[in-house]
Formats: C-alpha cells, sequence, structure tokens
C-alpha cells in the first residue's frame, strides 16, 4: 500500500515534467529552472528537490568550504571527458549537503517507493541541472555547455519515463548525459553519450 501511496503521488509532478520536457534539444537550462517555479541557482543560494517530482524543496547553500571543494574539482581539467568527469563528481558534494539539509541523505540508487525522503529522476535532473548554471555562472565549464534535461519514454522494460541533467560538448556538438538517479546520495554520477542514454541504457 505504501508503495502505491507514493506512485499516486508522484504522479502529478510526473505529468507536470512532461507537459515541458521532451528530449533534450540545447534548451535553455535557465528558463528550465525557471517554468518549474525554481529561481536562478546561486552558491549562496539554492533551491535542492527532493520527495518526488520535486514536492519538497530546500534552500541549501555551498557558500565557503563545500564550493571550494567543487570549484577545486575544475582546476587541472585539459578535456571534455575529463570536465564531464568532475562535474559527476562535484554532484556528490552537491548531493550530500542537499541530503543534509533535506533529510534525505538515506537516498538510495535509482527511485524508491518506501520512504519520504527518496529522489526520483525529476528531482535529480533538476538538481543536476541546477548545479550545471551554477557551475556555467561561475565560470568553471571550459568544454561543457549545460542544457535542459533530456528525457526517453517507456521502453525496453522501463516503467517510468526517465529524466537527467544533459551538456552538450562545445567541441563536437554531442550531448552526454550525466545521470545522478543510478547512484545513492553522495556517489558521483554517471557519464552516458545522449545517443547510447536514450535508447535505455541502465547501469
Amino acid at each position: 500500500m505504501g508503495n502505491r501511496k507514493y506512485q499516486l503521488l508522484a504522479l502529478p509532478a510526473l505529468a507536470i515534467f512532461l507537459s515541458g520536457c521532451v528530449s533534450s534539444s540545447g534548451g535553455n537550462p535557465g528558463s528550465f529552472l525557471l517554468s518549474r517555479g525554481l529561481s536562478q541557482p546561486t552558491p549562496k543560494a539554492a533551491t535542492y528537490c527532493s520527495n518526488h517530482g520535486c514536492q519538497k524543496r530546500t534552500r541549501i547553500s555551498l557558500a565557503g568550504r563545500n564550493w571550494s571543494r567543487i570549484a577545486a574539482k575544475f582546476k587541472r581539467r585539459h578535456s571534455p571527458a575529463s570536465e564531464r568527469r568532475a562535474i559527476a563528481s562535484a554532484m556528490a558534494i552537491y548531493e550530500r549537503v542537499g541530503g543534509k539539509a533535506s533529510g534525505s541523505s538515506g537516498d538510495r540508487a535509482r527511485t524508491q517507493f518506501d520512504n519520504t525522503n527518496q529522489l526520483d529522476c525529476i528531482d535529480e535532473a533538476s538538481n543536476m541541472t541546477s548545479l550545471l548554471v551554477m557551475l556555467n555562472s561561475a565560470g568553471l565549464l571550459r568544454y561543457n555547455k549545460p542544457v535542459a534535461p533530456s528525457s526517453r519514454p517507456v521502453s525496453n522494460g522501463n516503467r517510468w519515463p526517465h529524466f537527467a541533467g544533459t551538456v552538450k560538448d562545445k567541441r563536437t556538438g554531442k550531448l552526454y548525459v550525466i545521470d545522478s538517479w543510478f547512484r545513492a546520495n553522495g556517489k558521483p554520477a554517471v557519464v552516458v553519450p545522449y545517443s547510447k542514454w536514450k535508447t535505455g541504457w541502465s547501469a
């Protein structure tokens, strides 16, 4: 009964997300956040989504030591691929801060419906996009451009549509998904070419 309860709670938020999120084609990430009522994030003030479909919104700050640790990951990155790995690693720090503030530190990989402190892919994609906007605004991204989240429909045995934060390689124009949904709170996200991810790829 509990699983069913949280599935039903998540459906309205999923419908809202679906209404404006189709396969990524380079949409503006800032506009994406604003369209969902999320203010433009800064290291001093960002909104952390949790509880399925961003039903819980927690204001957090990364200013100080946490932002310094994030910024340090980009100092010696000399290729688009290494920069994407740095983003994945920076997300782990962002999640630890957000998880502690929102009570979702116990978030497990993928979507779980047995507690109200879990993150689903809508939460994860929104949080990743917020981080990407902050990194780009701080001038930390040299090789990759943030875009709106990517989506893929129900397919290949997947019961739900899936969404994930996305960047575009400035050199090649190719899209890469940086997906934190496949990992528990505080673990680096996975980096997958969009062309592979959209077919139903799973970690």
